[in-house]
């Protein structure tokens, strides 16, 4: 239940700081949701989005990519 809860946070605060235009906060915590095995479709193309915001269009290209897989 611990692991489940501490990755679901980090995807939590992930999209609180995608939501308040916080990219390259909610980036680290994105990527770290994926690092546990955790994340969403929406997590994908939240974190595209992060990444086309500060101007990283390879990295944006690449989870778009994911997520249409």
């Amino acid at each position: 239940y611990r692991v489940t809860q501490s990755k679901w946070l980090l995807l939590r605060n992930a999209e609180n700081k995608f939501n308040e235009k916080s990219f390259q906060e909610a980036i680290i915590l994105y990527q770290k949701s994926l690092e546990k095995g955790f994340t969403t479709e929406n997590a994908f193309v939240h974190l595209a989005d992060s990444y086309i915001s500060i101007g990283n269009f390879a990295e944006g290209i690449k989870y778009y990519r994911l997520y249409l897989d």
